[in-house]
This record gives C-alpha cells, structure tokens and sequence, in this order.
C-alpha cells in the first residue's frame, strides 16, 4: 500500500546544465579550470563530455521501495530532459552486508518483521566485516533449509527463490559489490511490461572506479599538503547543520587529525578511518572518500543533478557547505526522491489497552461469570451467597473450605456451559496479541521492494512518471547488448573505454 511519496523541487524546474551550458564555467579547482576536470572526468566514464548527466546511488543490497522510487525518478528525469546517460553508482566502499536483509515473516502465529540471510558458499559475507562490499568475492548462495519465520506474502518464497536464481548467475562477477547490483538490477523491471528502446545510456559505476581517475589522486595530493584546511572546513560545515545527524572530525595526539577518508589494505582488504600522519605513508591508491566527500567529487565533476533519499539530502546540506568554505567552487545540484510503501495487511485494530480488557474478559468468562451479564438469576445468587460465605468464616475452617470447593465447582459449570463463547473469546485475545506483536510488520518500509505487492509499485512508478509528464510506457531500456538488458557497466578495468558489458 503506497503511503506517501516526496519528490522535491517540482521536477519540471530541475536544472539542466552540463558542462557546454557553463557549469563550472570560470571556476578553478585545484589549479585547473573545473570545466576542464568535469570534461575529462565525464569523458572516461561515458566516452564523451557532452550532454547533461543525472546521478543517483546506493549501496549494495536489496533496496526497500523508496530507494526504487529515487531510481525511477532518476530515469523519468533523464528522458524528461534528454540526458546523455543515467549514471547508477555502486558505493563499494561499504561494509554492508547485502546477501542479509529484512522480510515479512510468521514465527508461530505471530506476524512480525524478520532478518533474513543468503547462505554463502565459501566465502565471508558476514555483517559487521572491515572488508569493503566491492573487495569481497562474488559467492554462490542458497535458500537456508529452516528458516527462523516463514514468509508472510504469498510470492515471498517466489520472491527469494528468483533472487537466488540471479545471484548464482551472477556468480561470475568480478566482486560481491557487482554480483548483487546486476543481480538488483535485473529484478528491478520485472513485470512491468516491454521495453521501448531510445538512445538513453544507463551505466554501472563503482565509486572505487572513479576515484581512479585524476581527479582523485590531485584531490589527495591537495588534501596531504594542507589537512587542516579540510579538517576545519568539514567539521564548520558539520555543525552548521546538527539535523543530519554527521559526526565531526576528531583530533588524536598520536595520529593527528582524522580525515573523510578510508584506507584499504590492498592485501588484507582491511578498511580502516585515515588520519594525518596517513597521508604520507600510505599510497594514494589506498584512500577511499567517506560520505560527504564520495558525494562532493560526484556532484563536483560528473553529475549535473543527483538524486537523492530523504537521508541523503541532508548530507547533502554539509556537502554544499564544505565545498563551498574548502574548495570555493559550487557543486552541481542536488534534489529528493523518497517513498514510502508498507506491506498493506490489515492495520493493528488493537491498542494495549484494548487488549488487557479482552484478557481480562476471557478470565471472567472462567472465574466471574456474572460480571460478563451471562449468568442467570439463580447463578449470580449461588455465586454471591458463596462468596460471602468465604468472607465470613474464618481462615482454616471447614465451612470456609466447603465454600470455595463449591465456588471453584460453580464456576467450571458456568465455563463449560459457554465453552463454545469462551474459545471464541479466546481467540479474539491470540489475534489481538498477534496484532500489537506484528506492528513492526504491518508498518514495514524497509524489505526488499519485490516482497511488496506489484500494484504498489505499479501505482508508485506511474505518480513518478506522471509528475514528469511521461507515461510509464515511455521507459526505455538502454541501447547496450546483454543477457541483463536493463544494465550497462562501465569496466573497472579501464574506465578509460565506453562501451557497456554483461
């Protein structure tokens, strides 16, 4: 059930600029006209600098609805607006876990939301692993035998067996990061009928990829001559804007100055936070951008829009900020696109309070019957003509006793006469517990989208579609050749070529 969706500025004011149209026009980064970084930079990701770009990203995983809603609003944007190519990034840096994930689930006669694993075969995936998602290898993965829930959708073991499906035939990939962003993409589409071809590129980057181009290594050499200049800048912008949450940079009497960086050890494929004294002893190929800075080169020389979550977007805000007070140039613009779908099971009907009050019900029905208004006259007056009995004599004594094994009697007469009322009773208290128990369930946002219903999603693509004045079915596929025709991938290798691969 699609709850709500955001996408802010109206997409019919987005910018359209690239680099003929002036952005960065008469800027200088590190020495160098930006124009200039923003034409070598585009030339090796997409083999040509012209026309505009639109960017999103995300990490390795399986996203929940309202990153596949930033996707699609991506796409409308760039045929809205004729885009040279759609730029999807892969932040492999990440130590993510992306075979483990969230899904609706039954554990006994409880809805609930449940974590969910892959099993690999062979190889670490462990969440919580120092090794960066885009160093892990590629694995071949199965449906665990027992699961700790059983799914709580009809097509969820569909679902899960169509994504093993396309793990294994990714299996081949150069790395983990690859495997489950190609195996993402080919689920992305399915079911939304045929493709229409256009002249729109769709491209796969990593972002350890482009931080192998010059404009990285000039950024770090910049970054190792003056530190402090960056570690100011950041942390001024960090606590300009408190509400996204960003920690500032620290200061260590050993190391010095923490940096937006990360170290990979190429060996061990440790990653670990960089510090001053990093800057000279460990070789440009191993720093990685954290955060704030990945997105600041992105928008700096590639995009002319990104597209952001709603988490995002405020980030963003500190991006802006440090680029401004650091480099003194303007990034490109940014904008949010957010949804929000939950699984649409019927609603929690119970509060708490609600519930105490059917239990205690279902205890009268057992123990005081004549308070539900159930019992007869000569009932109530059996019951009241006991119960002062026990009242009146005194503890031990034998009228006492013979009054209450009376009583006891009296009320298991009175439960077997309405135990057909009694069990229905009961079971409006087990689903009112299931109720209050599954709350985290019927509110989920958060599962894979192919766990939701495929009419959501329907809806949700075409209010995205309709915002831009395009029909869903002016969605093209991108003009590459591949056994997953919605991908193309720019080689790691040699991001220097343009051509797209399987």
């Amino acid at each position: 059930m699609l709850q709500s969706i955001t996408v802010r500025p109206d997409p019919n004011h987005w910018p359209r600029t690239h680099p003929d149209s002036g952005l960065g026009s008469g800027s200088l980064l590190l020495g160098r006209p930006l124009h200039d970084w923003q034409r070598e930079t585009r030339a090796a990701v997409l083999g040509s600098a012209d026309g505009p770009i639109v960017v999103t990203g995300h990490q390795a995983s399986f996203w929940h609805p309202g990153i596949w809603a930033r996707y699609e609003a991506a796409e409308a944007f760039a045929v809205h607006s004729r885009a040279a190519a759609l730029v999807e990034l892969i932040v492999d840096q990440d130590t993510n876990d992306p075979l483990t994930f969230t899904m609706p689930g039954i554990v006994g006669n409880t809805l609930d939301a449940k974590g969910f694993s892959f099993q690999a075969e062979g190889a670490a995936t462990a969440s919580g692993s120092d090794v960066p998602v885009g160093l892990r290898p590629a694995v071949r993965v199965e449906i665990p035998g027992e699961l700790d829930a059983l799914p709580a959708i009809a097509h969820a073991g569909t679902t899960l067996e169509a994504m093993r499906h396309e793990l294994n035939r990714h299996a081949n990939e150069q790395n983990l990061a690859l495997q489950v962003t190609k195996t993402h993409a080919a689920l992305r589409h399915v079911g939304y009928g045929r493709q229409l071809n256009s002249n729109l590129h769709r491209i796969l980057l990593p972002l350890s990829t482009l931080m192998r181009l010059p404009i990285w290594d000039a950024l770090i050499q910049s970054i190792a001559k003056d530190p402090e200049s960056l570690h100011t800048a950041y942390n001024a912008s960090v606590k300009r804007f408190p509400s996204a949450g960003m920690a500032e940079l620290g200061i260590n009497a050993q190391d010095g100055l923490e940096m937006p960086l990360w170290i990979v050890d190429r060996h061990t494929g440790q990653r670990r936070r960089a510090w001053t004294d990093d800057l000279s002893a460990v070789g440009p190929d191993q720093f990685l951008p954290r955060a704030i800075l990945t997105t600041a080169v992105v928008r700096l020389v590639l995009a002319d829009v990104m597209v952001h979550g709603l988490g995002g977007s405020q980030y963003e805000q500190v991006t802006d900020a440090l680029i401004r007070a650091w480099l003194g140039v303007e990034p490109a613009p940014y904008t949010t696109v957010s949804a929000t779908v939950i699984p649409g099971l019927p609603a929690n009907h119970h509060t708490m309070d609600s519930y105490h009050r059917l239990k205690q019900r279902s205890r009268w029905l057992r123990y005081n019957l004549h308070r539900v208004g159930w019992a007869d006259d000569e009932f109530t007056h059996r019951y009241e003509q006991l119960l002062n009995t026990l009242r009146s004599k005194p503890r031990g004594s034998q009228e006492r006793q013979q009054a209450f094994l009376a009583l006891r009697q009296l009320q298991r007469d009175g439960a077997s006469r309405y135990a057909d009322h009694i069990q229905q009773q009961d079971q409006q208290v087990d689903l009112a517990a299931r109720h209050l128990a599954s709350d985290a369930f019927v509110n989920l946002r958060t599962a894979p989208f192919m766990m939701y219903g495929p009419a959501d999603l329907s809806d949700l693509r075409a209010r995205i579609w309709g915002a831009f004045s395009l029909s869903p079915s002016e969605r093209p596929s991108p003009n590459c050749s591949s056994d997953t025709p919605e991908v193309c991938l720019c080689r790691p290798d040699s991001i220097e070529e343009s051509a797209c691969r399987d």
